[in-house]
């Protein structure tokens, strides 16, 4: 689903759009988990922090479960596990960073893959080369696309 020559790739902004919806499901969820995140499954069923009930989702399903998406495939990057501590309410599978990226499936040189993590950024890299990521953290930040955390945070 590559642009013809001399035409606009449509399919970016669809794919940030999807690493912006993960990213603000994350910060939603954190604000019920203590400030952790969770996997995409939690934030689809809203049903991992103990004694939370009948929430709703923080994240549409398709997004939840879909790893391709006009385009682009998603991967989400769990970072290290939150420290269990018997005074706190928080899911299992609670972690203290996470990174989502997206890749081209038709990789051109006029084509970008995309990074966003915890920090509220999306970054991006020429050629669909794939971010790096570690530790749920996207390490290719020279490039920025947009700055998500709501403001004040």
């Amino acid at each position: 689903m590559a642009p013809h020559v001399g035409e606009p790739d449509r399919t970016e902004p669809g794919a940030i759009a999807v690493v912006r919806a993960i990213m603000a499901g994350e910060l939603a969820y954190a604000s019920l988990n203590e400030g952790y995140y969770d996997t995409l499954e939690c934030l689809d069923s809203a049903s991992c922090v103990p004694g939370v009930r009948g929430h709703s989702p923080f994240l549409e399903h398709h997004l939840a479960v879909t790893q391709e998406r006009r385009g682009y495939g998603f991967e989400f990057h769990a970072g290290p596990s939150a420290e269990p501590r018997s005074d706190r309410r928080v899911s299992h599978s609670a972690m203290t960073r996470f990174a989502v990226v997206a890749i081209p499936l038709n990789s051109t040189p006029q084509r970008h893959s995309f990074c966003g993590d915890d920090r509220g950024s999306i970054y991006f890299t020429d050629g669909g080369a794939v971010p790096r990521v570690e530790a749920g953290r996207c390490l290719d930040t020279r490039h920025s696309v947009a700055d998500v955390r709501p403001a004040g945070r």
